[in-house]
């Protein structure tokens, strides 16, 4: 589902667009026939976790916004105003229950109460039967850790606003760090190249986790101040467990251990203006992975990385929302044909974007594109490539010498950002 306007959208009615088909998967399940043994096997899909960014999370848990001050989805923790800034001390605070969250819920409606405890009402995702509001929601650690307290506290160390702090590294640091950097040759598995630190106000998510995880315990050794840098190494440890495949129980009591621990150093270190919301999430970290499995296949990369797939999508300013419905449907009928037909896209040149696909997969989406009316005149990228589609309008028995008949999407593949859409007739007389 997609939702197009100038304003927050209705989280009953999202969850509303989908509630049916997930409570049908949970309670009935699909039925499917056997290959091996011939027999139909009916199998229940359940809606187990989700996850939300700070800003949507209070949306459908119907809770608090992240300046409130009882805004924490996982505890009744409590936040402070200080010059004009909500700060989370480190403290003890006791989890939240669905039943502690329906008694809350029920004393809100006998006292007439618009909030309490950081709840505003019944959550939209209640709705969902396999769905337990507060433990199958999780923690997204890419906004809470790796645009958030990664982002925050590396960018402190070089902000000449912190020029008098102790942990304060001046440009001539940046410029070693950065000569360290770019000596380093990233391995395969890196999403992105190594960027230059001083270049981190445009990093993406995944480079700032990059630094925590991998670069930070080499590049920084003799940098930081070493109590600055053994509390900094608290985090990546921590978080370096936590993307195991494999953690046991005792694993998990110690990053607990840990996490506490640098939270509540942070203050004595940086002040009490960076005990933020963000850095407060980081102690449910380990409960998200108990509840949920490793952070590295529960987080919000997935859906965040698709957003680039939907910005490809738009040609031009008009009708925007019309263009992303159009192309996301084939989109998606693409790849599920590709899916059935288990092809694979292989990479032809990595890190520069470029894609290797097979004829008959290219003769498949053409085939698509042709077929039917309803792209007509459609340019799709896939993976780099530009498909434009040659269909026939439709036109109607009763059209009229003049009348508009097709909208025309004029598109340069090679500027790619340089396009416009004009509308012509295509009855001749």
């Amino acid at each position: 589902m997609f939702f197009f306007g100038n304003t927050h959208p209705s989280a009953d009615k999202i969850i509303d667009c989908i509630v049916e088909d997930l409570n049908e998967l949970s309670n009935n399940g699909i039925t499917w026939k056997s290959s091996s043994t011939n027999e139909n096997i009916t199998t229940k899909i359940r809606t187990i976790f989700g996850i939300f960014d700070s800003m949507a999370k209070p949306l459908f848990l119907n809770i608090l916004n992240p300046k409130g001050h009882e805004s924490c989805p996982k505890c009744y923790a409590e936040g402070k105003t200080i010059n004009h800034r909500t700060i989370y001390f480190h403290q003890k605070a006791m989890s939240r229950t669905v039943e502690d969250y329906e008694g809350t819920i029920s004393n809100m409606k006998t006292l007439q109460l618009s909030s309490l405890n950081g709840i505003r009402g019944p959550p939209s995702l209640s709705k969902i039967d396999s769905y337990e509001p507060i433990d199958s929601t999780i923690i997204d650690f890419m906004h809470a850790l790796d645009l958030g307290v990664t982002y925050r506290m590396v960018s402190c160390w070089f902000d000449s606003k912190n020029s008098k702090k102790t942990f304060y590294l001046n440009k001539t640091t940046m410029i070693n760090v950065n000569a360290s950097m770019k000596a380093i040759k990233g391995s395969d598995n890196l999403p992105r190249i190594i960027r230059p630190l001083s270049d981190i106000s445009s990093y993406k998510a995944s480079e700032l986790n990059t630094f925590l995880l991998l670069l930070f315990p080499v590049i920084m050794k003799d940098v930081l101040k070493e109590n600055y840098f053994n509390h900094f190494y608290l985090l990546s440890y921590s978080m370096s467990t936590l993307f195991q495949q494999k953690i046991s129980s005792g694993e998990l009591k110690i990053v607990e251990n840990v996490l506490n621990q640098f939270v509540k150093q942070t203050e004595v270190l940086y002040g009490i203006e960076e005990m933020t919301f963000n850095l407060h999430l980081l102690t449910h970290f380990v409960e998200t992975v108990e509840e949920c499995g490793s952070l590295a296949h529960n987080n919000a990369y997935l859906f965040e990385n698709f957003n680039g797939t939907l910005r490809s999508f738009i040609n031009g300013t008009n009708n925007v929302a019309k263009q992303i419905a159009k192309k996301s449907e084939f989109y998606f009928q693409t790849n599920l044909s590709l899916l059935k037909h288990q092809k694979k896209i292989e990479t032809e040149t990595k890190g520069k974007g470029k894609k290797k696909i097979e004829t008959n997969i290219l003769n498949t989406v053409q085939q698509k594109l042709n077929n039917s009316p309803f792209y007509q005149y459609s340019t799709l990228n896939i993976n780099g490539l530009y498909l434009t589609s040659n269909s026939k309008p439709e036109i109607s028995e009763n059209a009229r010498i003049g009348d508009l008949v097709a909208r025309i999407s004029v598109n340069d593949a090679d500027l790619h950002a340089t396009s416009h859409s004009s509308s012509s007739s295509f009855m001749k007389k």
